[in-house]
């Protein structure tokens, strides 16, 4: 007989039982009226199956009796009880098939789910869209393996995931980090962020400095200023990478050295570079501050700050980012302290982050790297399309569109 967890048999509300001072009475059976191997006083667990794992009317948890079939009279080998073959009196097997292939439940070839005796559906699919040959419709089968390569390529150079052998996807993103950059920071073409590869050259072969592997520049200079064609200071034409002759004079006539009584040159400044007025082409003076008393730090002459006598900065903003003639966060010309106005655009109607009004940046893609008409850069919309195949039938996906043909 079950015990009543409901009866009062000496358990606290914790489930302590008051005698022994443990979760099970004297008996060795808790609260619930299961012992410690978790079976009641009749032999059966909380699922109701006894040690050996029958239920009261002799099945298992799989619903085999004990006498190994189950209620329709099927063993686990699929042999009918009544029998003794893999057929029921009505000539059905264990899944309502008979020798014909029609099931018993829809009297076609097709069971309820629409699939047939070897599980493929009318368009000649499994349950999980491989065909009779194990390939999906794109033409890929369990392995990863490509039915027109035979290996785990499409022809395009894709894998089943839609990866090339360096993980990007055809529009350019890469698998591993979900942006058009790799782990080491290189889109797929081998550039950083900044344009350039690993060696530190960009897509045109110069560095940060603008020079070659071979170390020229663009107009045939060397860091050492001597010409490619020439192998001297000077061009074919005679100038030097400033543009002066071997005389001083550059194509004009000019002479660099040349001053005139006051001691400046044809452009305005003397020796030191400072103007009639005391001031370099940047309008410092010599001692480094300008006509208003700011230097190149933006600190001011008087104060030794970034603010002067009034409490404003350079750009004539408090402390507290006022603007001094507007009295706003923002100048006359509606634009704060960097920039930006009150919808947090710059003059050239760009955010903090260098996207427009419509999500654009200044070379027209947006944050996914998409222009306006959805293409990438390789002109590849956010399926891996171009342009010219955009209407190409679905016959021709590749991997890289996974297996979503409606089967």
């Amino acid at each position: 007989m079950k015990l009543n967890p409901d009866e009062n048999r000496g358990f606290d509300e914790d489930g302590i039982h008051k005698e022994t001072g443990t979760a099970f009475d004297k008996n060795d059976f808790d609260n619930n009226g299961y012992d410690k191997d978790g079976y009641d006083t009749d032999g059966y667990d909380k699922g109701g199956y006894d040690k050996n794992g029958f239920d009261e009317e002799g099945y298992d948890r799989e619903g085999y009796h004990q006498d190994g079939y189950d209620v329709y009279g099927w063993n686990r080998d699929g042999i009918h009880k009544k029998t003794g073959t893999k057929f029921d009196k009505q000539g059905y097997d264990v899944y309502g098939w008979n020798r014909d292939g029609i099931h018993k439940k829809t009297g076609t070839k097709f069971d309820e789910q629409g699939y047939d005796k070897n599980g493929y559906n009318e368009r000649g699919y499994d349950v999980d869209r491989y065909d009779r040959n194990g390939f999906s419709y794109a033409g890929w089968n369990r392995d990863g393996i490509h039915k027109k390569t035979g290996t785990k390529f499409d022809k395009q150079g894709y894998d089943v995931q839609g990866c090339d052998v360096g993980g990007w996807k055809s529009y350019g993103v890469h698998k591993f980090t979900g942006t058009r950059f790799d782990e080491q920071g290189y889109d797929r073409y081998g550039y950083d962020k900044q344009g350039y590869d690993v060696q530190g050259y960009d897509v045109d072969g110069y560095d940060a400095e603008k020079y070659d592997l071979a170390g020229w520049n663009r107009h045939s200079w060397n860091r050492n200023n001597i010409h490619k064609k020439t192998g001297t200071l000077f061009d074919e034409l005679g100038y030097d990478r400033y543009g002066y002759d071997k005389n001083g004079y550059d194509k004009n006539g000019y002479d660099i050295n040349r001053f005139d009584e006051d001691g400046y040159n044809v452009f305005g400044y003397d020796v030191y570079g400072f103007d009639y007025d005391g001031y370099d082409a940047e309008k410092y003076d010599r001692y480094g501050w300008n006509r208003h008393s700011w230097n190149r730090n933006n600190i001011h002459k008087k104060t030794g700050t970034l603010f002067n006598e009034l409490g404003y900065d350079r750009k004539g903003f408090d402390k507290n980012e006022i603007r001094k003639i507007t009295g706003t966060k923002f100048d006359e010309r509606g634009y704060d302290k960097d920039g930006y106005d009150k919808d947090g655009y710059d003059k050239d109607g760009y955010d903090k982050d260098g996207y427009d009004k419509d999500g654009y940046d200044k070379d027209g893609y947006d944050k996914d790297g998409y222009d306006k008409d959805g293409y990438d850069l390789d002109k590849l919309d956010r399926n891996g399309n171009d342009k010219d195949t955009a209407d190409e039938t679905l016959g021709d996906f590749r991997g890289s569109h996974g297996d979503t043909f409606p089967i």
